[in-house]
């Protein structure tokens, strides 16, 4: 082989690295950015938890609520009802 031809062998080769360390440098930042998106959906996916466990808590509430609640509008209309009863009479 003459000088010419590893000479020009040479700077393929060179290109090709540089190509290469390129496109590792590329293919790095988007598994970085990649990891950077799951560790976000982590944290959303654990305050989404946190949210739905809320939100089943107040609605076990609201209904706990509202059966004492109508329980009590049950006794106001029977106060009521006994009161326009004796009105009535």
């Amino acid at each position: 082989m003459e000088f010419e031809e590893l000479k020009e062998l040479v700077q393929a080769n060179a290109q090709t690295i540089d190509s290469l360390a390129f496109e590792l440098r590329s293919v790095t930042l988007a598994l970085s950015e990649v990891t950077q998106l799951q560790k976000q959906a982590i944290e959303e996916r654990a305050e989404l938890r946190k949210a739905t466990i809320g939100i089943a808590k107040l609605v076990t509430f609201l209904e706990n609520d509202c059966t004492a609640m109508n329980r009590q509008l049950d006794r106001i209309e029977d106060k009521l009802d006994s009161f326009l009863n004796r009105k009535e009479k």
